[in-house]
């Protein structure tokens, strides 16, 4: 950080970027001295024994493009350190709760920064958003052929022959999409299944 008390450094708190829980930390002087910090949670047995575990430090310095990388219990700690000006998000249920110092900080400026900062798209970006949406009407390709696959079986079913009853264990061909509650789960495994 600079010594020069006429010099603002403006810090950026961001949550859930790359990790679910994560949180974002930028600090800049100048357009040339900007840092990126990165704060995963730590993994809970409590929570991994339900979803997949946060990477480890290890594997998110080999995954990230990060200036420093540490978990969640450590950012209000590193917070302190700094002096300037902090802008964050506003508190939503979207992000994780902000460190108790961080509460009365400014978060109007950094959400229209952001608003400003999506409207621009890097060819990168632009291939990534193709490649959705390549993904995505693949599988609603999909969900459309399984629907009409059983289409004709159910206009001729009859009415007294009811619900048959799921067990689980019914294998691909017998599985039919009788409600959006199926729907949705064949087009997100479908997606997830093309990357």
């Amino acid at each position: 950080m600079a010594d020069d008390a006429d010099q603002e450094a403006n810090f950026n708190y961001l949550s859930g970027c790359l990790v679910p829980d994560a949180s974002l930390f930028i600090t800049f002087t100048s357009t040339s001295d900007i840092r990126h910090h990165l704060f995963i949670p730590p993994a809970d047995p409590l929570v991994t024994m339900w979803s997949v575990a946060p990477p480890t430090l290890e594997e998110a310095r080999a995954k990230f493009d990060s200036d420093d990388i540490q978990y969640t219990t450590e950012l209000e700690a590193q917070i302190s350190k700094f002096s300037g000006t902090i802008h964050t998000l506003p508190a939503t249920m979207e992000f994780p709760p902000l460190p108790a110092s961080l509460k009365s900080k400014k978060d109007d400026e950094l959400r229209t920064a952001l608003h400003i900062a999506r409207m621009v798209k890097t060819d990168y970006e632009i291939e990534l958003i193709r490649e959705a949406n390549r993904i995505s009407s693949g599988a609603h390709e999909v969900l459309m052929r399984e629907l009409g696959r059983y289409a004709k079986k159910r206009l001729s079913a009859s009415d007294s022959a009811g619900d048959k009853e799921r067990t689980g264990k019914e294998g691909i061909m017998e599985w039919e999409v009788e409600s959006e509650g199926d729907a949705e789960a064949l087009f997100v495994a479908t997606c997830r299944r093309m990357g």
